[in-house]
């Protein structure tokens, strides 16, 4: 059994994850990342399996649903993640990402 990685998160972080990709898997996700970037999040991503996400304000585990196979990961810590599923168009991801932020901003949330 082959143990997913953990990321430990302590900034907004859109965390990308696929179980197969293609031998391009650094440019497929280069306008992703710059998404993620432009609203303040890092990116990661977490190839050949499903992360486990560690929270790191709240010591929280996010885990990825095993009929998931590919998708995003959004988290801010000390908030509820928001799982985007399937490799989307850049510009959706950026229509969830706004969503989201507006969706934990109301709680008191500064970014960094």
């Amino acid at each position: 059994m082959r143990i997913p990685p953990r990321i430990t998160v302590e900034h907004p972080t859109v965390i990308a994850f696929a179980l197969v990709l293609p031998d391009s898997a650094d440019s497929t996700f280069t306008d992703f990342r710059e998404v993620a970037e432009q609203f303040g999040f890092d990116f990661v991503v977490s190839m050949g399996t499903r992360p486990m996400i560690l929270d790191v304000r709240y010591n929280a585990m996010h885990y990825v649903p095993t009929h998931v196979p590919a998708g995003f990961v959004l988290l801010v810590p000390g908030r509820r993640s928001d799982l985007v599923r399937g490799l989307v168009r850049s510009e959706q991801l950026k229509e969830r990402i706004i969503a989201y932020l507006a969706a934990v901003r109301p709680l008191g949330l500064g970014l960094r």
